[in-house]
């Protein structure tokens, strides 16, 4: 097991990391005695464990960033957060979590005050646990606003990455939540106005998107990539012709089926509403890529 290392021998790990050095160990554990911000910036394939608990980390990709610390991050009790994450877990698994939605909150604040990124544990199960926090009173923004985090902030920062059938699930999840709503009906609706009108022109890519993350995980064949494709284009009264071109109503809104891919224009106009929507979730803004 590493020890906390002095300022001096993490000064020395970072000149051996810029230089491209491949087998150097990486200290995840946050060293109380470094008073000087720094920054470990990997340019090596790999770099393996040499550490435990809560910043583990495994297969980083080079050019990884993987933690950067500054003074004011050092008086975090790190240790203390992690056993009172860990024990508050365990009491939702045995008391639900409906009761304990305050206790979530808090702890999510906390793990974001260390600057550690959204990427570490437990934000991943965390925000799991303040979506399913959500049902119970119907808040459909919360539970939108909480997958719009796992999926665009959290789970693509994971390290480890994330298995390709759990990234499909918290896909698929995503726009039931719009589902649930009565269509066009704003005045009522739990989420801004702006905020509902955009996502009604987004839900039909992302529905879009949904048949072709499952026809690459599961086959073009496959009995749940046909039930996708189905319910797809039955959804935009589009059952029998899978033509592009054909237009069909969308809660009100006149859309035409092309697929995403293939429209420059469609492309900038759904990475623009998606981006809004995001900045409403409280989710910075992404590239093109990172969406489409």
């Amino acid at each position: 097991m590493a020890e906390d290392p002095s300022p001096e021998t993490l000064q020395d790990l970072f000149r051996q990391i810029e230089e491209g050095q491949d087998g150097l160990a990486v200290y995840t554990r946050i060293p109380s005695r470094v008073t000087t911000p720094f920054a470990l910036q990997v340019r090596t394939s790999s770099i393996p464990n040499a550490g435990r608990g809560l910043f583990t980390l495994e297969a980083i990709p080079a050019g990884s960033l993987i933690f950067s610390i500054k003074e004011t991050l050092l008086t975090v009790p790190l240790e203390p957060l992690l056993g009172r994450t860990t024990r508050l877990l365990k009491v939702v698994e045995t008391e639900g979590v409906e009761s304990h939605c305050g206790d979530i909150d808090i702890a999510i604040t906390a793990v974001k005050n260390t600057g550690l990124g959204v990427g570490i544990w437990p934000n991943h199960p965390l925000y799991l646990l303040r979506y399913f926090g959500c049902m119970p009173s119907s808040d459909l923004a919360g539970m939108l606003k909480a997958m719009l985090k796992i999926y665009f902030d959290i789970e693509p920062a994971l390290r480890p990455k994330i298995n390709p059938f759990h990234r499909w699930v918290s896909f698929k999840i995503l726009p039931t939540n719009y589902y649930m709503l009565p269509p066009n009906n704003y005045r009522n609706s739990p989420f801004p106005v702006e905020t509902h009108r955009l996502f009604t022109i987004i839900y039909y890519h992302l529905r879009g998107k949904m048949v072709r993350k499952t026809e690459e995980l599961s086959g073009v064949d496959s009995t749940v990539a046909e039930f996708e494709r189905v319910s797809y284009f039955e959804y935009f009264g589009q059952l029998k012709e899978m033509q592009k071109g054909v237009k069909g109503i969308v809660d009100g809104y006149e859309m035409e089926y092309t697929p995403l891919k293939e429209n420059e224009e469609l492309q900038r106009g759904f990475v623009t509403n998606l981006n809004t929507v995001l900045e409403w979730a409280g989710v910075e803004a992404k590239m093109a890529e990172e969406l489409i």
